[in-house]
């Protein structure tokens, strides 16, 4: 994949892209000579907002070395961006007489999506470089009712005699001289757009007045027009101060007075008798951006793992595990309808950067890293290869360095969430698709705009699942089986008691004959220590016919041949029942895992014996079912969700994977 990166990078780099390049892969070489486990991650300098004469490179030109693994294992959260992901506070006056500022929620248009959020980002930059400290916008959290992150505020400290954030300046030919782009730059304390090229790559091209790149809230398009507006008092529901806030305190953090909300009015309509006609209103400026998906995704993200290694730590009584967490965000752009359009006018790139900014200034411990498309993001054909080729390799590289740090045990120390919110189809069926190995939790954004509706973050917003519980084959009561697979769970209970009976103890008739009660673990057990009960379901295609229960246990004796799984044991025990038995006499086969051993209080989760379930079938085993299910299609694996057996997953063959 390649992304594309403006001419202006090379002179505001410390050093040429080539002499980078060099350095980088020196480096490289000490690490490897030394057996260092190195990660790669695309990194780009803060002149990228600034999209003058653009040059195009490749991702790996630009990868810097990062530290990963660790003792506390690595998190990774992967997020696609959307368009969904960006708004903006817009603030306005009215050019007659400068009253109060008059503030409005806005999003960038489909096509002008790139050059706001490269503007945005130009803006945070030449801050930091002015040595502004940045600070976030805060949103009332519900129910907990403090106050979160969700934004950043882009006026800067102490500036109230300064321009409030970025003015966008009216129509005009956009700049395709470098050099005025820069001076602009250097003189422009504002995330303004006249700073970028925003003609859409065609030479000489009007810009758009800036009201009609974006989408205000309440209104439709043919209202976006300076003197379509009139204020209405800051007490407006739809104000954008928290509703609980004080008196002069707004959302971005400026100690100002409350802003009046822009609301749509009718142009062509004579004001009322009580009414003043609607005054024009000067350009516009953008006083923050906001970010609330991911403002609620981390928010979610960052206390859910605190609740696990929290009670991870109960259960095993050591320390509480401190992963490092990682934040993989996924951009790039789509073709539009108009094949003459530039694809890259809608691209997130430059907002994964903006969420950089974020995560550094309110999420310290979160590292980030960006992976990029040009284009192809509607289509899944592109979209596999783009995850197959750039996605993956991050999440290898990580990988490897838990492996290399854990052994043996690293899934247990490499965990991955991936977010389901907005974006397009194509791209979160790949992602879901090509991560599918790892088995990823994930996080589901369900109400994509309640801060532009209300101004809080709603914690229940984002429900957590684990990769279990969204599997195709979800966990269902076993009184809401079908009257067959209810008779397979009824057996299976059966014979789970007789087993823990024989665990538990010996019949009073043997105690006085053998000197250990049985040998499950001293022999039958005793190379993995693990019990497996299975019940195979016969019928014979005949009217009337009974239903036929066959059990078998696994035999894991320390010898080269000493192991046999439970399912094809119970299918011997079949045949050597009944030698006139078929495959299309076998209806399902049930699987469990039992301890061998008691589990006291503290080992089980919600009083329940999870042991190893659901367990599926081995390998070796699905090479059996498969050939049942080739001649008998209705055929079924059933496994449960604890020892219990009060929930059971009911499978066909087909959706089974080794």
């Amino acid at each position: 994949a390649e992304l594309w990166m403006p001419a202006a990078t090379q002179s505001a780099a410390p050093m040429h892209l080539g002499a980078r390049v060099r350095r980088l892969a020196s480096r490289m070489a000490v690490a490897a000579a030394a057996g260092c486990t190195v990660a790669l991650a695309c990194s780009a300098p803060s002149a990228l907002a600034d999209s003058g004469k653009r040059v195009r490179f490749r991702k790996s030109d630009t990868e810097t070395i990062e530290a990963a693994g660790g003792e506390g294992g690595i998190e990774i959260l992967v997020h696609n961006l959307s368009h969904a992901d960006m708004a903006v506070l817009l603030t306005a006056r009215e050019s007659a007489d400068g009253s109060q500022p008059m503030t409005s929620k806005a999003r960038p248009l489909f096509n002008q999506y790139h050059f706001v959020s490269a503007a945005i980002l130009r803006h945070i930059d030449h801050l930091t470089q002015l040595g502004k400290t940045l600070r976030p916008v805060q949103a009332r959290c519900v129910p907990s009712g403090t106050t979160e992150p969700i934004g950043i505020s882009l006026v800067a400290d102490g500036s109230r005699d300064e321009p409030i954030g970025a003015t966008l300046d009216g129509p005009k030919i956009a700049h395709r001289n470098p050099a005025k782009r820069a001076a602009r730059a250097a003189s422009s304390l504002g995330a303004g757009l006249d700073a970028i090229d925003c003609s859409g790559g065609m030479e000489g091209a009007p810009v758009e007045t800036p009201w009609e790149r974006f989408h205000l809230k309440g209104t439709a398009r043919h209202d976006r027009r300076p003197n379509s507006f009139r204020r209405l008092d800051s007490g407006s529901s739809s104000a954008t101060h928290a509703s609980d806030a004080p008196p002069g305190a707004c959302q971005c953090g400026e100690d100002h007075p409350p802003a009046a909300v822009l609301r749509p009015g009718l142009s062509e309509a004579a004001p009322r008798d009580d009414e003043a006609p609607p005054q024009p209103l000067q350009e516009p400026s953008i006083t923050a951006v906001v970010l609330p998906i991911v403002g609620a995704l981390l928010l979610r993200w960052t206390r859910t793992l605190d609740q696990q290694r929290a009670a991870e730590a109960a259960a095993t009584g050591s320390a509480v595990r401190r992963p490092k967490k990682v934040l993989l965000l996924v951009s790039g752009s789509g073709q539009p309808r108009d094949t003459n359009a530039d694809p890259d006018a809608n691209s997130t790139h430059c907002t994964s950067y903006l969420v950089e900014r974020f995560v550094q200034l309110c999420y310290a411990d979160i590292r980030v890293v960006h992976v990029s498309s040009t284009g192809g993001m509607f289509r899944y054909d592109d979209n596999l290869g783009f995850v197959q080729r750039e996605v993956l390799p991050v999440i290898e590289r990580e990988r490897a360095a838990v492996v290399a740090a854990h052994g043996e045990e690293w899934p247990r120390y490499l965990n991955i969430t991936l977010s389901l919110a907005d974006g397009a189809p194509a791209r979160i069926a790949a992602l879901n698709a090509s991560l599918r190995p790892y088995r990823p939790n994930y996080l589901h954004v369900w109400r994509l705009k309640t801060w532009w509706d209300s101004d809080q973050l709603v914690e229940t917003d984002v429900d957590f699942h684990a990769f279990n519980k969204l599997e195709m084959r979800p966990a269902v009561p076993t009184q809401l089986l079908a009257e067959e697979d209810r008779l397979v769970v009824e057996e299976m209970r059966s014979y789970r008691r007789q087993f823990e009976a024989v665990r538990d103890g010996a019949p009073q008739e043997q105690a006085a004959t053998y000197a250990a009660p049985n040998e499950l673990s001293s022999f039958w057990l005793r190379k993995s220590h693990k019990a497996v009960l299975a019940v195979l379901l016969c019928r014979k295609p005949t009217p009337g016919a009974p239903n036929q229960f066959y059990r078998g246990m696994n035999l894991e004796v320390s010898m080269p041949t000493g192991t046999l799984c439970a399912e094809r044991n119970a299918i011997g025990n079949a045949l050597a029942s009944d030698q006139t038995l078929r495959r299309e006499d076998i209806r399902s086969v049930a699987v469990l895992s039992v301890s061998l051993a008691e589990r006291p209080p503290d080992e089980l989760v919600d009083g329940r014996d999870v042991a190893l379930n659901p367990l599926d079938p081995c390998g070796a085993c699905m090479e059996w079912l498969r050939k049942i299910a080739e001649v008998n299609p209705d055929f079924k694996v059933i496994t449960f969700s604890d020892t219990t057996c009060d929930s059971a997953i009911i499978t066909p063959i087909d959706y089974l994977t080794v």
